[in-house]
């Protein structure tokens, strides 16, 4: 029987596809073991205000050093935001390849309707077209004024249409958004605390929550030192991993260098003690 020459050209195309579809590495293992950065998937990094979420953001960006973003605002202007990168010691011309937009720029209006929901989010991904972004940053998608949070229906239908956008332009889409805590709560903070959390839950492939404790750094409960940690509560494929990395962050130059795979058990038992006190 003669043998048959195998066609691997298909095989190479899908490769290269594969390659394509992911971002460069990122410093942080709990993005790369989870796939990283990729394009038509909907990220979420959710924490508590002042939790270290944009920080740890500005960091991630640094990591894409070669690709094109566009970063909206529902809060700061884009001023304010250009601001809060240079302060990190970025010079200008490495914020060129950073569109900053804040969303009353891209369509105003006083009550959001559904159709006034599609037509900011069509506007957005003419924004994204146009500036050949392949990732966007959408900071702080609870603060928006078209996701609504007091709205379940506009919050479906806002994270449909970004989606399928999304998956039309071939973009990553990355979201920052809050969690909203009673006061008194001191435990683990999870996704079960987004504002809107079902909604946005459901349609993220890949689900961060970033925290702080204060770790005693020579065996006492009162000589501390804070950490900051991103617990994964979903990847991919659906998954709630309760895979947990403490951040290695630098005080000196308020900036987040690398990150740590830990113990959830050892670490929640920490944290439970550092609760009652």
């Amino acid at each position: 029987m003669k043998s048959q020459k195998l066609d691997f050209s298909n095989a190479r195309d899908r490769l290269l596809a594969e390659e394509t579809f992911h971002f460069p590495k990122s410093r942080f293992a709990f993005l790369n073991d989870h796939f990283g950065l990729r394009k038509k998937h909907i990220h979420v990094l959710a924490a508590e205000p002042g939790g270290g979420k944009s920080t740890l953001v500005r960091a991630i960006i640094e990591d894409m050093e070669n690709v094109p973003i566009l970063f909206v605002g529902t809060e700061e202007d884009r001023q304010q935001q250009e601001i809060k990168f240079l302060k990190t010691g970025k010079r200008e011309g490495d914020l060129s390849r950073i569109r900053f937009v804040n969303e009353r720029e891209i369509f105003s209006c006083q009550d959001p309707r559904p159709a006034d929901v599609k037509e900011y989010i069509r506007l957005l991904f003419v924004e994204v077209a146009s500036s050949g972004a392949k990732i966007v940053f959408f900071d702080n998608l609870t603060t928006s004024k078209f996701f609504k949070a007091q709205r379940i229906e506009n919050q479906e239908l806002f994270m449909e249409e970004f989606k399928n956008f999304a998956q039309i332009l071939e973009v990553c889409v990355f979201f920052i958004i809050h969690i909203k805590r009673d006061k008194f709560s001191k435990g683990i903070p999870s996704m079960n605390e987004i504002r809107g959390g079902q909604t946005v839950t459901m349609r993220a492939e890949n689900l961060y929550v970033v925290g702080k404790i204060k770790i005693p750094s020579t065996g006492t409960l009162y000589d501390d030192e804070l950490k900051f940690f991103v617990i994964v509560e979903k990847d991919r494929h659906g998954e709630n991993t309760g895979k947990m990395y403490m951040l290695d962050y630098h005080t000196e130059t308020a900036s987040v260098v690398s990150d740590v795979k830990v113990n959830w058990n050892k670490f929640k038992e920490l944290y439970d003690k550092r609760a009652k006190i």
